[in-house]
């Protein structure tokens, strides 16, 4: 082989990992944004699951200024009755709605108003209640961890 070949060679082997190493990245990032059947299947079985009686501890961060915020929330006979953010109790037209079908509707909302956003959400396998969503939208980034604990009857 002469060294001209053999340079060819070098190049085309250095072009295409650099190719690979753009691609796969962004294949994998597109395979975990968040779409509409997803939250629709969420929702379907979580009605299927039933739970009407319910606490979420969810724990939400927003980027830039490391803003967290811990809240938690009672809902009983499918009505939210308390929320608790950062060890103040909420009045009711402050609560919003932080149920499990309320932060299924934002989420909803939030796929459809954002554009150019990165969002990723993930759901219990075996009742669909959400366990994490994240908006990122240039420097700012919005993280929502969820836990659910059933109350009993």
């Amino acid at each position: 082989m002469t060294r001209p070949q053999r340079s060819f060679w070098f190049f085309f082997l250095l072009g295409f990992l650099g190719l690979a190493a753009v691609s796969i990245p962004w294949f994998y990032n597109t395979s975990l944004r968040l779409n509409p059947e997803a939250i629709q299947k969420a929702r379907e079985l979580w009605l299927k699951s039933a739970h009407k009686n319910y606490d979420l501890h969810l724990l939400e961060t927003r980027e830039p200024g490391a803003i967290r915020k811990e809240i938690l929330v009672k809902v009983r006979a499918d009505q939210v009755e308390a929320v608790v953010e950062n060890g103040q109790f909420l009045n009711p037209p402050e609560r919003g709605n932080y149920s499990v079908s309320g932060i299924l509707d934002r989420m909803e909302s939030e796929l459809q108003s954002a554009r150019g956003a990165f969002i990723t959400g993930a759901f219990s396998p075996t009742d669909g209640h959400p366990t994490r969503f994240v908006k990122r939208l240039g420097p700012e980034r919005l993280e929502i961890l969820l836990r659910l604990h059933p109350a009993g009857p």
